[in-house]
């Protein structure tokens, strides 16, 4: 990884301006933000200077955003409001022409979602740049970008009073030897489902460290977040196919 002394906000305030006409680099070195733009009309060629930024491998292009990006997170936030009746209408207005117009206004028409809206776009924005940063290999000093995660394994006890629309969920096949038989379940809970690259890679870590598992499952979208795998007692592979 890649060390870099530069303030998380800082890149997102760069991302949310990036676009075709707005280009900023990051400095890996010197933790600067160059923006561009900022070249036009000074005394030099500006695509000489663009071309230095885009071979040196010592800068990284912040990743532009079209209008798309943020219409996407319209259209999922639209799935998290609290009534079906709410999320219509939202639907509704982003299938319209100019859905953004019509996005805020009736966004204006509920204010109590507008805390609710900021929070679910600054989020996504967060998980975009986190996912950014893991692609190319940089660290952030002494910024912790993701929460604490803990991970339990369930006793049998446990697993019996797993939610209804998980039981009878359970490893059939061994992908690697075709064995059917003695693919013992594991199931964890995971504090938290993964919203981004780089806690994936963390539950992938404490897995491995913490239990043994290598490859595993996700059993999420409800109120926790479930991890299961099996091993084969024949091969020994973990590459197991579950199913109800």
């Amino acid at each position: 990884m890649i060390p870099v002394d530069i303030d998380f906000e800082l890149l997102i305030e760069a991302y949310q301006e990036s676009d075709s006409n707005h280009i900023f680099y990051l400095d890996t070195k010197t933790a600067d933000i160059i923006n561009c733009n900022d070249l036009v009309g000074e005394p030099v060629d500006f695509e000489k200077n663009a071309d230095e930024y885009e071979l040196n491998p010592r800068y990284i292009e912040v990743p532009n955003r079209e209008s798309r990006d943020d219409y996407f997170i319209m259209k999922l936030f639209a799935y998290t409001l609290p009534t079906l009746q709410l999320a219509e209408q939202f639907h509704t207005v982003l299938d319209k022409e100019k859905p953004f117009k019509h996005f805020r206004q009736l966004l204006h028409k509920h204010p109590d979602l507008q805390k609710k809206w900021d929070e679910y776009r600054y989020n996504s924005l967060k998980n975009e740049i986190i996912n950014w940063l893991y692609d190319h290999h940089l660290e952030l000093v002494d910024q912790q970008l993701i929460p604490e995660i803990a991970i339990m394994e369930l006793n049998r006890s446990e697993i019996k009073q797993l939610p209804g629309e998980l039981k009878g969920f359970h490893p059939l096949d061994c992908l690697h030897c075709d064995n059917k038989t003695d693919l013992n379940a594991r199931w964890f809970l995971c504090s938290m489902e993964p919203e981004n690259k780089l806690m994936e890679q963390k539950i992938k870590s404490k897995m491995k460290q913490e239990f043994n598992v290598g490859d595993f499952g996700h059993f999420g979208g409800g109120k926790n977040h479930y991890l299961t795998a099996a091993k084969c007692p024949k091969c020994g592979s973990e590459n197991i196919f579950w199913d109800f």
